[in-house]
């Protein structure tokens, strides 16, 4: 009876480590499904890599971003997704970091990335190293910064033309003639848009016609023609 009783315990207990142990495989299940969920739709490119740069992992939008499939990027040197001219500089950066694995955050370093179509991209940076049953790995976050370049380009385009406006306020201000006046707004404006060449033309109210009065870059400039303001002007004469 004792040895009866002794055996019913051994299965009882069995039967709870077993239903223990589905139960836990099936929330490492769930975990593991969540997680790639969330890895799936997430914003950002998310790219793992072994010791020697190969990616383990992409996610759907590593392929949005770069127009790979993830089967063209599984397995292949993380290089292919960094433009030609920096890909043995890439492998030095990258042989460095592995050597002293950190975490890096995002805002540390803008580099391009290539897509496969050969366009270029900036894109922002995030690592995280873990060492796994197979080595140590390398998860990169990458964001698509272009927008926010461009903003940023915007934005120091608009305050080069406001302190170039400023500047000319102060060549009005303090040019003692028309002729120093007129040279040094031309010189700001040809430095605003890059140009090499340009005139500035004043209008003769006795002769209604424009006249050039500066000019740069031109290599003949008394040669620079005149405009007629008159409509019923047809020459515009030299």
């Amino acid at each position: 009876a004792e040895k009866s009783a002794a055996a019913r315990q051994i299965v009882i207990t069995k039967s709870r480590a077993d239903e223990a142990a589905t139960a836990n495989i099936k929330a490492a299940t769930a975990a593991e499904a969540k997680f790639r969920g969330l890895v799936e739709t997430a914003p950002d490119a998310i790219i793992s890599v072994d010791r020697e740069g190969r990616m383990l992992f992409v996610n759907s939008r590593t392929e949005k971003i770069f127009g790979y499939s993830r089967d063209e990027l599984l397995g292949k040197p993380v290089e292919m997704l960094v433009p030609e001219r920096f890909r043995d500089r890439h492998v030095g950066h990258r042989a460095d970091y592995i050597s002293q694995p950190r975490i890096r955050l995002m805002g540390v370093w803008d580099i391009m990335g290539r897509r496969k179509d050969g366009s270029e991209l900036p894109v922002d940076i995030a690592l995280s190293p873990v060492e796994t049953d197979g080595g140590l790995q390398v998860t990169a976050i990458i964001r698509d910064i272009s927008e926010r370049k461009q903003a940023e380009e915007s934005l120091q385009a608009r305050y080069e033309e406001l302190y170039a406006l400023h500047e000319i306020g102060q060549i009005v201000l303090n040019s003692l003639d028309l002729k120093t006046t007129v040279e040094g707004i031309l010189d700001k404006a040809l430095s605003i848009g890059s140009f090499d060449i340009g005139v500035i033309r004043l209008l003769d109210a006795s002769s209604k016609r424009l006249k050039p009065v500066a000019s740069r870059g031109y290599q003949d400039p008394q040669n620079i023609r005149e405009i007629s303001t008159d409509v019923g002007d047809a020459t515009d004469g030299a």
